[in-house]
């Protein structure tokens, strides 16, 4: 199969070229335990975990986290920040806002914007960087860069594989992906 690391598996995802080096790494196991019911568990290199059950509107956002995390090169989005130490239990606390640095909010914004517009399918790259940019300001963040044509071909062609798998998956068996935190982080518009 085409690729490697955390493009393994999915058809025609080779790893773009231009990647900073790795820095580190997290497997991502998001167990269908059955029909609506799920968990997601991760192992980060040094070997720690943390995991939890979860609701069933979370295993599509999270793959859909890991496709914008992975195609833009964000470190510091959902699971950057799990791969750095984070619980999943931390996510879930009253102050979390207050301590998550800007770059995942850009992811925050950058998932929601690709789940709210690609149904039935994505939009125009311009229409979805419009769209970001308006989610992003709305919440008086700083502007995301601009995001190439082939970043987005990648986030798209990503996210409908991971979530293709996910949908036949079955009740009891995991889907496994590996993670790999960059060592740049993306650039200020």
């Amino acid at each position: 199969m085409p690729g490697h690391g955390r493009w393994a598996g999915l058809e025609g995802n080779a790893a773009p070229p231009s990647l900073p080096p790795v820095m580190a790494s997290l497997q991502i196991n998001l167990r269908k335990i059955s029909d609506g019911q799920s968990s997601l568990n991760c192992r980060r290199a040094d070997g720690t975990v943390t995991w939890s059950r979860v609701h069933p509107f979370y295993p599509r956002h999270d793959l859909s986290h890991f496709a914008v995390e992975t195609a833009l090169g964000l470190r510091q989005g959902f699971f950057g920040l799990i791969t750095e130490g984070w619980e999943l239990a931390d996510f879930i606390q009253k102050s979390v806002a207050t301590r998550l640095p800007t770059e995942a909010f850009w992811a925050e914004c950058a998932v929601g914007v690709t789940e709210l517009l690609s149904r039935p399918a994505p939009p125009t790259l311009t229409a979805w960087q419009e769209a970001l940019d308006q989610s992003v300001a709305g919440q008086k963040l700083p502007p995301f860069r601009r995001v190439t044509a082939e970043e987005y071909a990648h986030l798209n062609r990503l996210r409908a594989s991971l979530l293709a798998r996910w949908k036949v998956l079955p009740a009891g068996e995991t889907l496994t992906l590996d993670f790999l935190a960059v060592g740049e982080k993306p650039a200020l518009a």
